[in-house]
This record gives structure tokens, C-alpha cells and sequence, in this order.
């Protein structure tokens, strides 16, 4: 598989449904430090368009915020 560079998503409002926040990380995973403003970062990628790797569903949410202790 190719390298996607992931991120910890610290302070984004749109990690919930950001692929870089949701995907699943490699044994060796690159991760990016974007800057983060009130809006999101220039390296969002809208997981409902369409992601080339597996991603973390239980913390998939339509609203933008993380699914935390929530069951899917």
C-alpha cells in the first residue's frame, strides 16, 4: 500500500470524519502536523469520499466530533 501520512488530529474540529485522523496506522505509519484553525487544515480529506485504506469505524462520526465510548 502507498504511504498516506496520518494525524492525531489534536484541536481539529473535523477529525471525525477526516480519513488522516480515522485510518488505521501502519506498523511504520508517517504522521503529519498540519496547522489547525477553527475550520480544519489544508490536509483534510473528507472520509466520505472515498479513502484507499481501512479506517477505524467506531470513531466515524456525520458530525465531526469523535465517537467516544459509543458502540457501532
Amino acid at each position: 500500500m502507498a504511504d498516506y501520512a496520518a494525524c492525531d488530529g489534536a484541536e481539529c474540529p473535523l477529525k471525525g470524519t477526516c480519513a488522516r485522523y480515522l485510518m488505521k496506522p501502519e506498523r511504520r505509519q508517517t504522521y503529519l502536523v498540519p496547522t489547525v484553525t477553527g475550520e480544519g487544515c489544508g490536509s483534510y480529506w473528507n472520509v466520505f469520499t472515498g479513502v484507499p485504506f481501512p479506517i477505524n469505524q467506531l470513531e466515524l462520526t456525520t458530525s465531526g466530533q469523535k465517537a467516544e465510548g459509543k458502540a457501532g
